[in-house]
């Protein structure tokens, strides 16, 4: 260290060797500016020091530090040393701690999610071992139970799967079962008034078959005794009343004619009814099956219903032909049913186009009734409802009539008041649903 004078002159150093100096040699140097950096050897051994001024009471004076370039090397090169060795210290222990960590913690980490993965691709539970008391270990060892429950449970899951699976097939083996008994209900009184319409043609028939056999052994007669005595021609014909027999045998074959037409446009429509030779969804022109259910439930509305048709030019549309009769004699049977003494009924067959598309084909079955009131059309759909006496419904068609129409991709609604008959709308898309098997089984 070194004190100038205000005015630059050596006061006193710390080192001997300023004193060889004379006293003004630095004022140039400490006076230039109120701190200053100069450079100067001692005894061979660099040094730098650094001139400030400093105010002493009323006096100022110049303190001079100097330095050794030298030390201060060395210490910068064991700053350095000791710097890049705590960082080289640093960076074994973060690796140390790296390795520590990943046995410590990662390492279980990834078998906890190791075991998590691989728990939909193993029969039992899974489970990990547990390696450390740490917060870890709980970790491990509630998944261990996680995992526990989670079998048990997947396991009871499936059990009650089995279970549902099992009570579904039972259910669709008794709903088969009830739609077949309720398929053979109408099918039964489908018969009973078939048989019915047929008993009056063949009635006829038979009746006529009696006087056609006695008309022939007459003629048979008269053919052999005009063989034996043709001049007694005139005689043998009006002994044999056979001036009848030529007008009425024409007359007889004629009714059976028509007895013979009507037996075959019964069964005939009875056999398009129920289309039994097309198990497969093709078009069908929904007007053919309105009119084959009419005619199979002449004998349930002739003599006192009167039927309206208002059938439009519609498309034919994509269904199973059986099933849709089968809806149409469902609601037709009804409608006639459901008219006491004499009435009216009114079918309209309509095409609802759509901008896209072939559209859909509506049918409208409307009876002059008693109507039902709003409590009945809210369940008149459901099954096993029905508002007829024991042992007259199953309470099953219009329900079954509800599945085919929705499984076709159509729609079915109901509109009624009592006093004022009721009305079944039926949509059905023209497309229809190609290929369903639902449809197919219903």
């Amino acid at each position: 260290m070194v004190i100038f004078s205000g005015e630059g002159q050596i006061i006193a150093a710390s080192h001997p060797d300023f004193l060889l100096y004379d006293k003004s040699a630095f004022a140039k140097t400490v006076l230039a500016e109120s701190e200053t950096f100069f450079d100067l050897s001692i005894r061979d051994e660099p040094f730098r020091f650094v001139s400030n001024k400093v105010q002493w009471g009323d006096s100022q004076i110049i303190v001079g530090l100097g330095a050794s370039q030298q030390r201060t090397r060395a210490f910068v090169r064991n700053v350095n040393v000791a710097f890049f060795t705590m960082i080289a210290a640093i960076g074994i222990l973060l690796i140390l701690t790296s390795i520590v960590a990943t046995r410590v913690i990662v390492r279980p980490i990834y078998q906890l999610v190791d075991a998590i993965q691989s728990m939909d691709s193993k029969d039992g539970p899974t489970e990990i071992p547990v390696s450390t008391d740490t917060e870890l270990g709980v970790l491990q060892e509630r998944f261990n139970e996680m995992s526990r429950r989670i079998y048990r449970t997947q396991t009871e899951l499936e059990n009650k799967v089995r279970e549902v699976e099992a009570a579904y097939r039972e259910l669709k083996e008794t709903q088969s079962r009830l739609v077949h008994t309720a398929k053979m209900a109408s099918l039964g009184q489908l018969v009973a008034g078939i048989a019915h319409e047929l008993n009056n043609p063949i009635g006829f028939i038979y009746s006529n078959m009696t006087h056609l056999r006695d008309y022939s052994e007459s003629l048979v007669q008269i053919i052999h005794e005009l063989e034996k005595a043709p001049e007694n021609a005139a005689k043998i014909k009006e002994e044999n009343d056979f001036e009848y027999i030529v007008q009425d045998m024409p007359r007889l074959i004629a009714s059976c004619e028509e007895g013979a037409r009507r037996t075959r446009d019964i069964v005939l429509g009875l056999r398009n009814f129920s289309r039994l030779d097309e198990a497969k969804i093709k078009k069908v022109n929904l007007q053919e099956g309105l009119e084959n259910t009419l005619r199979l439930i002449t004998g349930e509305i002739k003599n006192r219903i009167r039927v309206h048709k208002d059938f439009e030019p519609v498309p034919e549309v994509m269904c199973y032909a059986s099933q849709i009769n089968q809806v149409f004699m469902n609601i037709l049977t009804n409608a006639a049913q459901a008219i006491e003494g004499e009435g009216d009924i009114w079918i309209t067959l309509r095409h609802l186009k759509d901008e896209e598309g072939p559209g859909r084909v509506q049918v409208s079955i409307k009876d002059s009734g008693k109507g039902m009131t709003p409590d009945i059309q809210e369940k008149i759909f459901d099954p096993f409802f029905t508002t007829k006496t024991v042992g007259e419904g199953t309470g099953l068609g219009l329900s079954i009539s509800y599945g085919i129409i929705k499984q076709h991709g159509g729609d079915i609604q109901v509109r009624s008041e009592p006093g004022k008959g009721t009305e079944f709308i039926i949509t059905i898309p023209v497309a229809g649903i190609e290929g369903s098997s639902e449809i197919a089984s219903a």
